[in-house]
């Protein structure tokens, strides 16, 4: 059945009533009817997470310059000297701290262990260490100058990841928290990064790849993307494999939206000397690729198609062939309806990304809270969550320690509130589920007035 009304400036315009139309959709046909659709439609992003930043199904964090898992001493390790090899030469070792065999030994140590290092400003980082022969005291990890609120106090590998604030010549290492006696070693320190080693389902949410390593790629500069991050895939088989959305690309809500209609998709492209990198578009019949991006810099290439009236799929990305190992990078993609997008004219589409996996936050996760804190969001998600998030929706559980106390989310110590829960039975789970907006910085804040063993739990968020 069609419904025809009149928009406030005369226009006339159509509702096609179908089980398969989104409000969404219907405003794509509404537009479809009026005269200069195609100039207005064509700046409309419709693709979600198309900054790459929702990365909820990172296996792990893996090393930012080659995607390697990070190992004490490689190449890509920060700190000189991490594995005390022959001696301490790098470190500044304070009082109780002496070399060792291949090791640092503390001795009712008061003193710190640190190297002065400049950081990149918004980078993870990890740092790591083993701790063996532990006998009291303990010890934290020391970032930029600022001693963390970890516990290091028995053996066995210990870690924390941080985002940097690029202060020059901070120092990095460990402080002690209480006189420390034990034996240090392999005191590490990697610029990490969000990743998936296997193909299938990628490390971005809405996303999927054939036979490709993917990881999120943080632009320090504009030489291998635009924006804040791109998708950087690494090549882990000679033969042809794709980067392409979206996830649900044989269902026939997706497919309802652009059969029969011209649509064209676009990226900026970077890769390396030997790959041959091209947009493919796959319609369930015939597969179309645009022309061969050059190697070596940053270009925009861009493919247009017409989907058929009966088109059983549509799924459209990055074609990469090339060897082992070689690299290329994925920037500010865009899907439109028209015939042409243009360098220049990206917009960011969809404001909210739902993940495909919950995000739990680490340090949150039935975890005794007693005192209020910020939350750095893409820190406690291990890179999950992107940096300058505007909300998030969480799920917040509190198991209070007394009645009458209160636990929620909020933007910032005095920023609008998000979810709370309100004990009325003490040592019960209370659970509150909403939109909890961030602060300028992407992040969150909790607040309580008593102790409650805490979990937060990230299903989407606005971008």
């Amino acid at each position: 059945m069609t419904v025809e009304s009149t928009t406030t400036n005369g226009l006339k315009k159509s509702v096609l009533d179908s089980e398969y139309k989104t409000e969404y959709d219907q405003n794509l046909d509404l537009l479809d009817e009026n005269i200069g659709y195609l100039s207005t439609l064509a700046r409309i992003n419709l693709l979600t997470n198309s900054n790459f930043g929702g990365c909820s199904n990172s296996a792990g964090m893996y090393s930012a310059v080659d995607g390697s898992v990070s190992a004490p001493g490689d190449a890509n390790e920060i700190f000189s000297n991490a594995t005390f090899t022959g001696d301490a030469t790098g470190w500044a070792l304070g009082t109780g701290w002496a070399y060792g065999a291949n090791n640092v030994a503390g001795t009712a140590a008061t003193g710190a262990v640190l190297q002065s290092k400049t950081l990149t400003k918004d980078a993870i980082y990890e740092i790591k260490i083993d701790v063996s022969g532990y006998v009291g005291g303990y010890i934290r990890f020391n970032a930029e100058g600022v001693s963390g609120s970890e516990v290091i106090n028995a053996n066995g590998t210990w870690s924390r990841r941080f985002i940097a604030t690029g202060s020059a010549g901070a120092n990095t290492g460990i402080s002690v928290g209480s006189a420390f006696t034990g034996t240090i070693d392999n005191l590490t320190l990697h610029e990490v990064v969000p990743g998936k080693k296997t193909g299938g389902v990628p490390v971005f949410d809405g996303w999927r790849s054939d036979t490709l390593e993917s990881y999120r790629h943080r632009l320090t500069d504009q030489t291998k993307g635009k924006g804040q991050y791109a998708a950087w895939i690494k090549n882990s088989s000679a033969s042809e494999r794709w980067l392409y959305g979206p996830y649900n690309y044989t269902e026939i809500s997706h497919l309802k939206k652009y059969q029969g209609r011209t649509i064209t998709f676009g990226c900026f492209v970077y890769t390396e000397a030997g790959n041959t990198a091209k947009i493919v578009i796959d319609d369930g019949t015939t597969v179309s690729y645009s022309d061969v991006a050059q190697t070596g810099s940053l270009v925009w290439i861009e493919k247009t198609i017409t989907v058929p009236v009966g088109a059983t799929a549509l799924r459209y990305g990055i074609s990469v062939t090339g060897a082992i190992g070689l690299n290329t990078y994925i920037s500010r993609p865009m899907l439109i309806l028209g015939s042409k997008i243009g360098t220049g004219n990206y917009s960011p589409g969809k404001n909210v990304i739902h993940f495909d996996k919950p995000v739990t936050l680490t340090n949150y996760n039935a975890t005794s809270v007693s005192a209020n804190a910020a939350i750095n969001l893409e820190s406690e998600s291990n890179g999950k969550i992107p940096r300058g998030c505007k909300a998030v929706k969480a799920r917040l559980t509190g198991n209070p320690g007394a009645v009458d106390t209160y636990l929620m989310l909020r933007a910032g110590s005095a920023g609008a509130e998000g979810p709370r829960v309100d004990a009325v039975v003490a040592a019960k789970n209370h659970t509150d589920t909403g939109w909890c907006p961030c602060d300028s910085d992407g992040n969150i804040y909790i607040e309580r007035n008593g102790t409650f063993a805490t979990t937060i739990v990230i299903s989407a968020v606005e971008i």
